[in-house]
């Protein structure tokens, strides 16, 4: 018999938990209603889904986490369960979608971190590539290197180039 759980009483939490009775995160949740072995990586879901699902439970505060509740169902009724595994492509495209997520949603937000460039924020990141997920990784990598460059030249970030190349920072901060 596969565990239930009352969704509308379930209460997620951050981080990893021992069993059940610790709590859960929102990929724990899913594991233990597909009646998998207590994990946060369940194989009923797409490895990239779980790890998007995975960090995202974690950097929500408590107070919204109960949003990712609704993703707790069978693929067919819109949920994540049953999403897993698929094809390495599929894995790739839900890779990309992940990023463009993630793109859309912090670039705005870094932006409005700089008095100049707020502006350019409710502008947003508007890409209409065709579905060539290629020509969409090299916008987004074309578009990130102009944000920090404008911020490299106000002064706003400092781009290390020793040990830790490739790690942005605000100037005194590290």
């Amino acid at each position: 018999m596969t565990p239930t759980l009352n969704l509308e009483e379930l209460t997620l939490g951050s981080g990893s938990h021992s069993g059940p009775s610790d709590g859960m995160c929102v990929m724990e949740a899913a594991a233990y209603m597909a009646g998998e072995p207590w994990s946060d990586h369940p194989t009923c879901v797409s490895p990239v889904i779980a790890a998007f699902l995975r960090s995202w439970n974690d950097s929500l505060p408590d107070s919204d986490r109960g949003q990712l509740v609704r993703y707790l169902a069978n693929v067919h009724d819109g949920g994540v369960l049953g999403t897993g595994p698929a094809s390495p492509e599929l894995e790739n495209r839900r890779s990309w979608l992940a990023v463009d997520w993630s793109v859309r949603v912090h670039t705005p937000a870094w932006l409005r971190l700089v008095p100049a460039l707020a502006d350019h924020a409710e502008a947003g990141l508007r890409s209409q590539v065709g579905g060539r997920v290629d020509d969409f990784a090299a916008e987004v990598v074309n578009a990130l290197r102009v944000v920090l460059e404008l911020l490299r030249q106000l002064g706003h970030v400092r781009i290390k180039t020793n040990a830790q190349q490739g790690v942005v920072s605000r100037p005194g901060g590290g």
